[in-house]
């Protein structure tokens, strides 16, 4: 596999650097045949990805499990959005 994109993994740090909380566990690093890079979280009945494809392409999906409450959107324009649900795992 391909390292990651050195520029996603750039953002990657600095989207971590600004979303998370000290409380927020850390995310699950993968990165993809495609050097894109995925951050993710399945914790506490919260499934949480954030997919880096370019600097400028940033996505996530967010979803509590055994409900219908899930979101999947662009990052742009919705960084609360994404800071709510990653909230949701800090005060777990």
């Amino acid at each position: 596999m391909p390292a990651p994109v050195s520029r996603n993994a750039i953002r990657a740090i600095r989207l971590l650097a600004d979303l998370l909380e000290p409380a927020t566990p850390p995310p699950i690093v993968v990165p993809t045949v495609r050097g894109s890079i995925q951050l993710e979280w399945h914790t506490s009945g919260i499934d949480i990805e954030i997919y880096i494809d370019s600097p400028e392409n940033v996505s996530f999906f967010a979803e509590q499990l055994g409900s219908d409450e899930n979101v999947e959107l662009p990052l742009e324009g919705h960084e609360q959005e994404l800071k709510r649900w990653l909230k949701r795992i800090a005060e777990r």
